[in-house]
């Protein structure tokens, strides 16, 4: 059984607590919500989440294997998560993701790379006057969707595109929101990583795969409010 949970800071806690999580890093956003799932005994806790802000306060939508503690930092509402889901259903997403791709570097480690910071390097590296550059946004648009529609068969959807004529389509699919962070830990290197909103249409090709999807999550970076794929029916969040 899972469980989603709506877990946003209590407006009357300590000055410390909301210095922690009003600072807008994954790491400590991390941190905050492990001690919610620490101590349920043997099951090991698993949570994805994404993080929002709702009239200007923290608040986050954790799915997880165990529900959260009480916390006297947090207001909770948790219910069971158990969507029924069949092909051929279309859904409106949300997701959050990291989108990289994994190249091998010349001493032979597997390393993760921005799409869009690979896409840059190439027009640099194939003589391509900036001036002539498509538009930061656009740039993200293209790269993470293209990023996105690599790994939706294999969790069981296809993205919906709209015809525009003449051959011509579009994805009913938007990103927004691209972000570089860098954080830092003591005594160790600075973590870097991107993310990136998505909002669109898809249709689901595989009920069991995908359920799986919703329950694992999308790509890396998970421990930092990646992967998450939050769907909806009409108004209402399945």
């Amino acid at each position: 059984m899972m469980h989603l949970s709506k877990i946003m800071l209590r407006r009357d806690v300590n000055a410390s607590a909301i210095a922690r999580h009003v600072a807008d890093n994954a790491y400590l956003d991390h941190m905050g919500l492990w001690r919610l799932f620490a101590d349920k005994g043997t099951e090991a806790p698993f949570f994805l989440y994404h993080r929002m802000i709702e009239k200007q306060w923290p608040t986050f939508l954790v799915l997880s294997n165990v529900p959260p503690a009480v916390s006297e930092d947090w207001h909770i509402e948790t219910k069971p998560f158990a969507p029924r889901i069949a092909n051929g259903m279309r859904l409106r997403f949300s997701l959050r993701a990291n989108p990289v791709v994994t190249h091998k570097s010349d001493d032979g480690r597997h390393v993760r790379r921005d799409v869009v910071m690979v896409r840059k390097h190439g027009l640099k590296r194939d003589g391509t006057p900036r001036g002539k550059w498509p538009s930061q946004q656009q740039l993200v648009q293209e790269e993470c969707v293209k990023w996105l529609l690599a790994r939706a068969e294999k969790h069981g959807f296809v993205l919906i595109k709209r015809p525009e004529g003449q051959g011509a389509y579009t994805w009913l699919v938007e990103t927004n929101g691209y972000r570089q962070h860098e954080m830092h830990k003591r005594g160790a290197k600075p973590i870097l990583f991107s993310t990136v909103d998505f909002d669109g249409v898809l249709e689901v090709t595989d009920a069991d795969v995908f359920s799986a999807a919703l329950q694992h999550g999308i790509g890396p970076a998970k421990g930092f409010g990646c992967g998450l794929l939050l769907i909806r029916r009409a108004a209402e969040m399945v």
